[in-house]
């Protein structure tokens, strides 16, 4: 069951949202989080149920050692040991899940007798909640946790609108929204369900109409028969399609997930914020999947950078060196990792080293001080890296990205004897790639139309004068009709069961 099927719109949905209601107005508080947790491992086991065994277990086995850490706090070593057990005991299980099949491939190289592959599948969301709870862990080490019991914490890990595919949450930013004592109550009211529906039918549109409706393209580039021989023009084409159909497809969940959140009154961090208008690789990924940004910068870059930073200074290392050191290296490194994290393979490590190479140049020419490029040039160095890397991203294989490159820059890399044909209509798949682009680069994104009301846990810096009074959502009959028909043509357009980019990883 995904966000976008009947299942979750008719069925799951309307049943979890009135029943919450009146849990909540018969029963005491603690009934209705029973009820959301219910509900939300209801929806996980909608997938492999057998795999919600795992969720339960990993969120008891890591409450039970973050109160291990809390008992034993003033015997410094043991939390350490605690601490250090947890976190390896998370990523094993990970690990095996993840990249065991990938470790038996790139194995299977080397020897002469190959390892069967074991056929694992990867458990729905568990790149995401393993992380947070990983979060929590150090949290609860540091003494930065607040007061709550298990079914705070439970609830914390397994709400369904972000458990599959984030956001990556910090306990801080939920877990007081699930005690007594915040303004939960508050927030939880009929303009909260309005304002939720309404994120809800805007991001379900994005998926089902924009992000699905350009896929076929898309598909059509990267299919493995089609990627070794494509042209100039089906290249870019195709790459400038897919990294369409993420943005919108990504941003229709990130939508879905918020409001579901506001449905519920619970406010969910920002996780996508226009990453197509930003002019400098920097910014894109202060915008584009923030909280994974933020979890790769404090627990992957920042101990290395500082731990080499140190060293560069202590050994007086010039300028140069120090910078490689303490800043460039730590970076592609990061960013390589964060790369492997979003799958198992080698287009994802590629794809993460492009990045991470084009982050540590931004900042050696910030270092360098250099003048900075015009707004529009800057853009397109930077959506071109995006495209680029979003190639290798999707491609079925590195020699299949590797063919696709060479084709968007004009090498010929087929045999002499082959010739290439295009395979998109460019008369047909312009318009569409014209039109999404137009939505990216110049409408207001959902937390600018809702800028009035906050419905995320981070504020936005908004300037209000940006986009005309009427772009501003308003619980009026004019954006009821409006988010009503982006709802219908949506719903209408539920064609087969399509996943979430992001459920792959």
């Amino acid at each position: 069951m995904v966000f976008h099927s009947h299942e979750f719109i008719f069925i799951f949905l309307p049943i979890t949202l009135l029943g919450f209601f009146l849990v909540k107005k018969f029963f005491t508080y603690p009934w209705s989080l029973v009820w959301l947790a219910g509900a939300s491992i209801v929806f996980y086991s909608s997938w492999i149920s057998i795999y919600s065994l795992l969720l339960i277990a990993s969120t008891l086995f890591n409450y039970l050692i973050g109160r291990l850490i809390e008992k034993y706090r003033f015997k410094e070593q043991a939390t350490i040991y605690l601490l250090t057990f947890a976190i390896v005991t998370n990523l094993a299980i990970l690990g095996y899940f993840k990249y065991t099949n990938f470790f038996i491939k790139n194995i299977n190289i080397f020897i002469a007798d190959p390892l069967p592959s074991l056929n694992i599948i990867l458990p729905l969301g568990i790149s995401f909640f393993t992380f947070y709870q990983i979060i929590y862990l150090v949290d609860v080490y540091s003494q930065q946790t607040i007061k709550h019991n298990f079914l705070h914490y439970f609830l914390f890990v397994t709400f369904f609108p972000y458990v599959t595919a984030g956001p990556i949450v910090l306990q801080k930013e939920l877990l007081p929204q699930y005690t007594e004592k915040n303004n939960f109550k508050e927030n939880l009211n009929l303009e909260g369900i309005i304002i939720g529906l309404s994120i809800f039918s805007i991001g379900l549109f994005k998926k089902l109409v924009l992000a699905d409706g350009i896929a076929p393209y898309a598909d059509l580039v990267f299919n493995a028969e089609n990627s070794s021989g494509v042209s100039l023009t089906d290249a870019w084409l195709g790459g400038i399609a897919y990294s369409l159909q993420l943005y919108f497809d990504f941003s229709g969940y990130s939508d879905m997930s918020i409001g579901l959140g506001c449905m519920f009154g619970i406010k969910i961090p920002l996780n996508f914020n226009s990453p197509f208008k930003a002019v400098n690789i920097i910014d894109f990924w202060r915008r584009w999947h923030i909280t994974m940004t933020r979890f790769f910068t404090t627990f992957v870059f920042s101990p290395i950078a500082i731990s080499l930073m140190r060293i560069s200074l202590e050994k007086d290392y010039a300028s140069v060196l120090r910078f490689t050191l303490a800043v460039a290296v730590p970076i592609i490194f990061t960013f390589t990792v964060a790369g492997l994290w979003h799958g198992a393979g080698w287009t994802f490590v590629i794809f993460g080293l492009i990045h991470g190479v084009a982050l540590a140049t931004n900042y050696a020419w910030r270092e360098l001080q250099l003048p900075k490029p015009l707004p529009l040039l800057g853009w397109a160095m930077t959506m071109g890296v995006v495209v680029i890397g979003l190639v290798v991203f999707r491609a079925e294989s590195l020699m299949a990205a590797w063919a696709i490159l060479q084709s968007m820059f004009g090498i010929n890399y087929i045999a002499k004897e082959t010739t290439t044909s295009n395979i998109l209509n460019i008369y047909s798949v312009l318009p569409p790639l014209a039109l999404l682009s137009g939505i990216v680069l110049l409408a207001p994104n959902v937390y600018e139309l809702m800028r009035a009301w906050p419905v995320t846990i981070d504020p936005l810096e908004i300037d209000n004068t940006n986009y005309p009074k009427w772009m501003v959502w308003q619980p009026n009959i004019g954006w009821a009709i409006f988010c009503t028909i982006l709802f219908l043509v949506a719903v209408f357009s539920i064609k087969e069961k399509t996943q979430f980019l992001y459920y792959k990883f």
